[in-house]
């Protein structure tokens, strides 16, 4: 039974043509598709309940609304489509749409990849058009529950993800290394979504550059990763644009010195990201660690981080995760006006919204009950030390930031 998961969870990831597993010898010159053309698809039915009336919990920055004091399908229900086209053994195309609770409150299907891969030999591969943001390990691939032992990828770490795909190009090179296998990955483009930005009008994320780069490691049963990447911030928080405009419209320099630094347009976000993971026998275990700098106050530094541990058991997988986030303290900036202001108080509400603080202990189980499906239960324990309209939507005074999120979810995959 176990060789049995172990083969399906292969071919899982080989749909997700994750870069997470792209090193472990998922080669072109290696498949022998039955035929040129191919679907496949993998989907999550899910139900969440909070526990608290005090904040509505949400799955990512992605949703514009989340659940709160009662059970919802929205957080983690999903519904993938991909065709694959392979007209020759080295080159192959990709199209992918994907429904969920989205920035709009519907559920109206998004094009989450569409490219042309080209691997003449196994030592490197090169694909162009809309590709999966590769910025951690999973996240190319975090749409696709089957995948991976949580209902959800730990919120701390993967929820800040505010791009999901972008519109450009990569190459992966491999070789042998040490007795194992090294991957270097470049990779570039433009984002082109939208992001919530409650009360405020959405965020677009269209024409932000993104241009990174992943190092890859893998021997035995370890596999290690490094990534470095930028973000070229395109447009202005819509949230930001009447205070930037009255800090300037004061005349001061020091007023509009402030503006500039508070301003996100034309910034730039970097992030520097570490992952580790070992799997023996029925032990799986993953260690991540990233730190966000930019060069605006909108988004001060900030250091996320998560450990999972889990053992499989015939066709059940407890687990434990330990995940949080945490900001760096920004001191108090004045405008230059006799205080009390109001400009005063709109600008230190601002630096107070770029706080995050955040941590969550979650247990949990996978089942296996049938082939290409699982079953899971996981419960999150979650505390809100700072700022909790980061991570959450709509919360009340008086919220404590504490909270306990149940969650079930039917993963399956075609």
């Amino acid at each position: 039974m176990k060789r049995g998961m172990n083969a399906i969870r292969r071919r899982v990831h080989a749909l997700c043509l994750s870069a997470f597993l792209f090193p472990l010898g998922v080669h072109a010159d290696g498949l022998k598709p039955e035929s040129a053309l191919s679907f496949s698809g993998f989907g999550t039915a899910g139900m969440t309940r909070n526990s608290t009336g005090g904040a509505e919990f949400i799955r990512d920055i992605l949703q514009p609304h989340g659940v709160a004091s009662g059970w919802s399908g929205n957080t983690d229900s999903r519904l993938g489509l991909q065709v694959s086209v392979r007209p020759t053994a080295e080159i192959e195309g990709v199209v992918q749409a994907v429904s969920y609770y989205n920035y709009a409150s519907s559920y109206r299907p998004e094009l989450t990849w569409a490219f042309v891969s080209y691997a003449p030999n196994p030592g490197w591969k090169a694909r162009a058009g809309r590709l999966g943001w590769d910025v951690y390990m999973l996240s190319d691939s975090r749409n696709v529950g089957y995948s991976y032992l949580w209902v959800r990828p730990p919120v701390d770490y993967f929820g800040q993800l505010q791009i999901s795909h972008i519109d450009g190009a990569d190459v992966v090179v491999k070789h042998e290394l040490g007795g194992g296998l090294a991957s270097a990955k470049l990779y570039g483009g433009r984002a082109d979504q939208k992001v919530p930005s409650p009360p405020s009008p959405d965020y677009d994320l269209a024409g932000t550059r993104v241009v990174g780069a992943n190092l890859d490691y893998q021997k035995g049963e370890w596999l290690f990763r490094a990534g470095y990447t930028t973000v070229d911030i395109e447009n202005e928080l819509p949230a930001f644009v009447p205070l930037l405009a009255a800090l300037r419209a004061t005349g001061l320099p020091s007023a509009a010195a402030l503006a500039a630094e508070l301003s996100l347009a034309d910034k730039t976000l970097e992030i520097v990201s570490l992952g580790a993971v070992y799997e023996h026998g029925p032990w799986q275990s993953q260690l991540m660690f990233n730190r966000l700098t930019s060069d605006t106050l909108a988004y001060p530094r900030k250091d996320s981080g998560y450990f999972l541990l889990g053992y499989r058991t015939g066709q059940w997988t407890p687990f434990v995760t330990l995940s949080g986030t945490r900001s760096e303290a920004v001191q108090p900036r004045g405008t230059g006006l006799p205080t009390p202001n109001p400009l005063d108080s709109a600008v230190a509400a601002s630096l107070a919204s770029a706080q995050s603080r955040q941590r969550t202990l979650s247990l949990g189980v996978r089942y296996d009950f049938m082939r290409n499906m699982d079953l899971k239960i996981q419960i999150d324990q979650v505390r809100v030390i700072d700022n909790a309209a980061f991570l959450w939507r709509d919360p009340q005074p008086g919220w404590n930031g504490r909270a306990t999120v149940f969650s079930i979810a039917l993963d399956f995959v075609f």
